[in-house]
């Protein structure tokens, strides 16, 4: 049995990086696979699925912020190193805005945006308070006046933001805040395999 579970499979493009990959490198102190492993887990989750869309009228900007909610929530869970998020949701993505310079534009939205975008689009398929979803290249990341969030924009952020968390992981020290809370949530990640 437990030769399966190491078996299990994190992340695909990593021609299939499995739970024992990643006790491997744990041991070894292979900073950079590791680093490697999580920016392409939430790359080939959130980010490359719509960069694969050729048809630009099937993109959809609900779905993106959707999407981007979905990977808001899970990489702040990295980042302080929660195994779950059930009832701290909207302290999740306070505490997201507050770090994540990316997306600076919405600084004094985050409950705003917490509310209208991420609990209506999850909650109920739609925006709420006046808030709209674009996708237009002349729309800027944020239209504070006319409540409009460019979806597209708020995408390729989000995916700076993960290339930013890569290359934290990569340089800093094996024993800062950053790296214990990534092993903590992945304890979390492995036992939620094994269930």
């Amino acid at each position: 049995m437990k030769d399966e579970i190491l078996k299990i499979i994190l992340c695909k493009t990593m021609n299939n990086y499995t739970i024992a990959d990643y006790n491997n490198d744990c041991e070894q102190d292979n900073k950079k696979r590791m680093a490697e492993f999580i920016y392409k887990r939430f790359n080939e989750r959130y980010i490359e699925p719509f960069e694969a869309i050729e048809d630009k009228k099937k993109k959809n900007g609900f779905s993106l912020m959707a999407i981007a909610c979905l990977m808001i929530e899970a990489l702040e869970s990295f980042w302080q190193g929660l195994g779950d998020t059930k009832n701290i949701s909207k302290k999740i993505f306070m505490d997201f805005f507050s770090h994540c310079f990316e997306l600076k534009d919405f600084n004094g939205l985050e409950e705003q945006f917490y509310k209208n975008i991420r609990c209506g689009i999850l909650h109920q398929a739609e925006t709420r308070a006046g808030w709209k979803i674009s996708r237009e290249k002349n729309i800027p990341l944020l239209d504070k006046e006319r409540r409009i969030i460019n979806a597209a924009k708020f995408h390729t952020k989000l995916k700076y933001y993960l290339e930013r968390y890569k290359k934290e992981l990569e340089t800093q020290d094996l024993s800062s805040s950053i790296w214990k809370n990534f092993k903590k949530k992945m304890k979390t990640v492995i036992k939620n395999c094994q269930m």
